[in-house]
């Protein structure tokens, strides 16, 4: 263990590789807290790794991670997997952190779960949740009201998509996520070879932003 507890210190190219292999030569020595110290450095540090799977049986066998801050641990963890299009994972790890938050936190972790829902192609799940979310978060809802106008499109909802980007645009013309809205309208509309409406939303993209 302690030849492997020297090679984690070295600038290596699969750390977490060596990460678990000291956790299992700690776990047979029965050296509990080096080998959950060691199996929790993969699972949160390198939640896209292949190794992370293991890291989390080695934490399970062993009643968990136990650290103090496994929140914001969780937390960071969730937006790696989330960044790294892991919606699956991300929604677990998101929604293991929510059930302990409050407040500001709870509502934005609420939303993340959302977005999750929507790249896992829970489309009618996702409107329903954003819906609510719009009708009782506090505070300006542009990213909500962003990702329910793309359930529409998504849902082949045309004449509504169209609609809400209009209302989306008109509501939150200073975001970005206003111009984003557009670019995403005009490239619906080369998709129904509808050039001219394409070429309208271009036209007022370029003279706006």
């Amino acid at each position: 263990a302690r030849a492997l507890q020297a090679l984690t210190g070295l600038k290596l190219a699969a750390p977490q590789a060596a990460y678990v292999r000291l956790g299992r030569a700690a776990e047979k020595l029965r050296d509990d807290t080096l080998a959950r110290g060691a199996y929790a450095k993969v699972y949160y540090e390198w939640p896209l790794s292949p190794e992370s799977a293991d890291a989390e049986s080695g934490l399970s066998r062993l009643g968990g991670p136990m650290i103090a801050d496994a929140d914001r641990m969780e937390l960071a963890r969730a937006q790696i997997l989330y960044a790294g299009r892991r919606f699956a994972d991300a929604r677990k790890s998101f929604q293991q952190v929510r059930s302990r938050a409050a407040g500001d936190e709870r509502w934005a972790l609420n939303l993340r779960l959302k977005r999750c829902d929507y790249y896992l192609q829970r489309y009618p799940a996702a409107r329903e949740a954003l819906t609510k979310y719009v009708e009782h978060a506090p505070g300006p809802h542009a990213e909500a009201e962003y990702f329910l106008l793309n359930t529409l499109r998504a849902q082949n909802r045309g004449a509504e998509y169209v609609a809400a980007v209009a209302q989306f645009v008109q509501t939150y013309g200073t975001s970005p996520l206003a111009e984003t809205a557009l670019n995403e309208l005009a490239t619906y509309y080369i998709l129904q070879d509808d050039d001219a409406d394409a070429a309208d939303v271009f036209s007022r993209i370029y003279a706006t932003y």
